[in-house]
């Protein structure tokens, strides 16, 4: 065997700006490379190959943003949040031309980039460039001395994974970030077991899909399809059996395919239309585990939507059959879940309480389109570890261009063990918190069950009030889509003027220090902010506390607002009041060092501010402060509303 392996010519990168023309381009790398491989495997079984490995790339889709300017778009998708690289490897391009168009169509669009096509890195197992289903068990003539693995690549475990889409790849700076939440390989394995599962091709599958374990459900469907077909006049082009049995729209009978001597694992059935918007029905069988692989393998098909039909046992007086009805719960005894979604994380909240959520901060705002816009953000419950890591990721993309050039080991590593003991003590602390720069709400279950317990209120009403702090900060933001922007660049100001000598920082903290404890000082920065900056970077981030301060107390001011969901909003507020007020001794300390105090007085000093403004011009004006940065108030203008008043509403 020879090291250097055979493929086929390179080919070079390709810029587009039509997504159609960049699919065609990925159609026709895919097509030629896999080729490539099925006539190596057909000279392989006749003995014919030479000794050297046969060897093709999967396609691979590459987008490069430049700015962290946020794009205006209700989707979730079909756009990036930061600049950088973006790539994902191709399998099948055919079977997802349509998605793939689509999605490329957005990012285009969105961006105003083109997007590059080009070979990758990684090698197509031989297994997958065959037609699904194709058997590699062939008798072996005997003139064939090659190995097939030193023939050919075979399907590397470690790159079929659900890293990207779980959330747990780790990506290494300077590398590309993931572009789609399956890579090729990963693909390409589910397509094959889909075949064996469900004995019908991929390419079946509809874009909704039904998932069932009883066999009436099945026998009506396939009732109600035959039918369709035979009457001629259904909006369905055929519909599919197991075995691909297909029976075309206008026909009485199949005119094509075998059905299996045995059914398969999980038989499936396809009433398909044109772009695959019919409906597929999968008979999952007995247990959670077969309803666990199928959605696993179904998934990376990407279709809009699935549901789960059970047995109902009785409706209430107020249902009808076909209501939707949402499950208000989700028994974990069986563990299947435990791996990909830990027993400490609930399953998310009643579509009814995000309901009552969002029309609460709606009403009492008047922000009614920034609170239809914050519907897209998010929302996740998290233990004290998560709120740290999600901190941990989000200080590091502030700072990590702002660093001083050619820092020390040991600086960086103190850096790191300062910021992580204050997250270690904060997150013990916070209850809730707003990520504008991931757009993503965060709410730490174990404090305000903790917190709950400690000031003994409901727990129903404590966890809601607590939520509405926090949606409401979803909708500032979505109010303000500049607002994340202009604190990044705040902070980046701020940051990039602290590059002074080390020892001259030092010094000023240890003089400042004890009289910072004792009071003396800005007000709006904890002690250990103070001792650390020189007079003109009090002042900047002065600046940046007077916007946190009003954001700070505009949501205390609507959570407290919210009666007619949390009734008994005026004793939680006393007792939380009274639990800010009166500290122990050492809680007082820590509070000054680590900036909980200043924390505090933004909440206080921004809900006198937010309460002062709406009194004299109403929510209406209030929400004037959303519409630009200079409609933002100074620090003089927290302490007195009608300034602010006077200069931007009038």
């Amino acid at each position: 065997m020879t090291l250097q392996p055979t493929t086929p010519p390179p080919q070079k990168t390709a810029s587009f700006t039509d997504a159609t023309k960049a699919v065609d381009c990925l159609i026709a790398l895919y097509a030629r490379n896999t080729t490539f491989l099925a006539d190596a495997f057909a000279q392989y079984l006749t003995g014919s190959l030479p000794d050297n490995k046969h060897r093709a790339f999967y396609p691979e889709i590459r987008f490069r943003n430049s700015t962290y300017a946020r794009v205006d778009s209700r989707l979730s998708y079909g756009h990036v949040d930061q600049p950088g690289l973006y790539t994902t490897t191709i399998t099948q391009p055919k079977l997802f031309r349509y998605y793939l168009t689509h999605q490329l169509g957005l990012l285009i669009e969105n961006h105003s980039e083109p997007i590059e096509i080009a070979e990758s890195d990684v090698p197509i197992p031989l297994h997958f460039a065959l037609e699904s289903g194709s058997a590699l068990a062939v008798h072996r003539p005997q003139k064939i001395t090659v190995a097939l693995r030193d023939a050919f690549d075979v399907p590397d475990i470690s790159q079929v994974n659900d890293y990207i889409v779980n959330g747990t790849q780790e990506i290494e700076p300077g590398l590309a970030m993931p572009l789609a939440p399956f890579p090729a390989q990963r693909i390409d394995y589910s397509l094959h077991r889909l075949v064996h599962y469900t004995a019908t091709s991929p390419d079946h599958f509809q874009n909704y899909v039904l998932f069932t374990n009883y066999q009436f459900y099945i026998d009506e469907f396939c009732r109600l399809a035959r039918d369709m077909m035979q009457s001629g006049d259904s909006g369905y082009e055929s519909f599919v059996e197991p075995g691909n049995v297909i029976t075309l729209n206008g026909e009485s009978a199949p005119g094509s395919g075998t059905t299996p001597f045995r059914q398969p694992q999980m038989p499936s059935y396809h009433l398909k239309t044109s772009k695959n918007k019919g409906i597929t029905m999968v008979n999952i069988g007995v247990g959670p585990s077969n309803a666990k692989t199928i959605t696993d393998h179904i998934a990376v098909l990407r279709p809009h939507a699935w549901l789960m039909l059970g047995h109902c046992a009785g409706l209430r007086n107020s249902q009808e059959l076909g209501d939707y009805v949402l499950a208000h719960a989700y028994v974990r005894e069986d563990k299947v879940l435990d791996a990909d979604l830990p027993v400490w994380v609930p399953i998310p909240a009643l579509a009814e309480v995000q309901q009552a959520l969002e029309s609460a901060v709606a009403e009492v705002t008047g922000l009614g389109e920034a609170s239809a816009r914050a519907q897209e953000y998010p929302r996740l419950v998290v233990d004290r570890a998560g709120w740290g890591e999600a901190n941990v990721e989000m200080f590091a993309d502030l700072t990590s261009a702002h660093l001083p050039q050619g820092s020390s080991f040991a600086s960086q590593q103190g850096a790191a063990a300062e910021l992580g003991a204050l997250i270690g003590i904060l997150s013990t602390r916070v209850l809730g918190q707003f990520d504008p720069f991931s757009s993503r709400l965060y709410l730490v279950a174990p404090n305000i069950i903790h917190t709950r317990r400690m000031m003994g209120v409901d727990e129903e009403d404590f966890s809601m009030w607590v939520a509405l702090h926090e949606q409401t900060h979803a909708v500032q933001f979505a109010a303000a889509p500049w607002l994340p922007d202009y604190l990044r660049s705040q902070l980046g100001s701020l940051m990039d003027s602290m590059a002074e000598d080390q020892w001259t920082r030092v010094w000023r903290m240890v003089r400042r220090l004890p009289g910072s404890l004792r009071g003396r000082g800005s007000a709006s920065v904890g002690a250990l902010t103070q001792v650390a900056l020189n007079d003109e970077e009090i002042a900047h981030l002065e600046r940046v506390v007077a916007v946190m301060s009003m954001l700070e107390g505009h949501a205390d001011v609507v959570m407290d607002s919210a009666e007619p969901i949390v009734p008994s909003t005026k004793a939680i507020r006393a007792r939380f009041t009274r639990r800010r007020v009166d500290p122990s001794l050492g809680e007082t300390v820590l509070r000054k060092v680590i900036g909980l105090d200043a924390k505090l007085r933004q909440y206080r000093d921004g809900a006198e501010f937010v309460n002062g403004v709406v009194e004299l011009v109403g929510h209406e004006g209030f929400n004037l402060a959303f519409q630009s940065q200079e409609s933002l108030p100074t620090p003089g203008e927290i302490a007195d509303p009608a300034a602010w008043v006077g200069r931007v509403v009038a």
